[in-house]
C-alpha cells in the first residue's frame, strides 16, 4: 500500500467519522427540538382542557365556545346581540354579567403556577358585520373602527373585573 492510497484512505475515514459525528449532533439537536414541541403541545392541552372544565357548564348560557385551532385557545361569544347594540360600541349589561363571571376564572386558571411563564399572549378581538348601505371602503373603515372601540371596551371591562391586590 502505498503511501497515496493510505493517505485518502485516512481522509476518508476521517471524513466518515466527522460526517457521522455531525448527523449524531443534527439528531439530538432534532430530539431536543421535538421534545419541547411536544412538552408545548402537552401543555396546551392540558390549559385548554383546564379552561373547558372551568366553563363547559356555562357556554351554552354565555352562547360561547372554546376551541383548540393552529395551536391557540380560543374563547367565543358567539352571539353579538347579546354583547352590543348594533353599530354600538357599548357593552351590553347582560354581557358586562358574563364577563364579570368569566374574566376573574380565566386569570385564576392562567396565573397557575404551571401556565403562568408559558403563556405569550391573551388577544380579545372583534368581528363587526357589513353595513350594506355604505360603499366597501366605508365598510371597512367603519368596521374597524368600531371593532377596535368594541375590543376596547371589552379590555376595559375585564380589566376592572380584576381585584388590584393581584401581583
Amino acid at each position: 500500500l502505498s503511501w497515496t492510497n493510505f493517505f485518502h484512505q485516512a481522509l476518508f475515514i476521517l471524513f466518515l467519522i466527522f460526517v457521522i459525528h455531525r448527523l449524531n449532533e443534527e439528531r439530538k439537536e432534532f430530539e431536543i427540538k421535538n421534545g419541547v414541541a411536544t412538552e408545548f403541545r402537552l401543555k396546551q392541552k392540558e390549559l385548554y382542557d383546564a379552561i373547558y372544565k372551568e366553563f363547559r357548564d356555562d357556554l351554552v348560557k354565555w352562547e360561547a365556545e372554546i376551541e383548540l385551532e393552529k395551536g391557540n385557545i380560543l374563547v367565543k361569544f358567539t352571539k353579538d346581540s347579546m354583547m352590543f347594540e348594533p353599530e354600538k360600541a357599548e357593552l351590553k349589561d347582560g354581557f358586562k354579567v358574563v364577563l364579570d363571571d368569566f374574566f376573574p376564572r380565566l386569570v385564576t386558571i392562567l396565573e397557575d403556577p404551571k401556565y403562568k411563564g408559558d403563556i405569550q399572549e391573551i388577544r380579545i378581538e372583534g368581528h363587526t358585520a357589513v353595513n350594506i348601505s355604505q360603499t366597501r371602503k366605508e365598510d371597512y373603515e367603519s368596521g374597524m373602527k368600531l371593532s377596535q372601540e368594541r375590543t376596547r371596551e371589552v379590555l376595559y371591562y375585564c380589566l376592572g373585573t380584576i381585584p388590584e391586590t393581584r401581583d
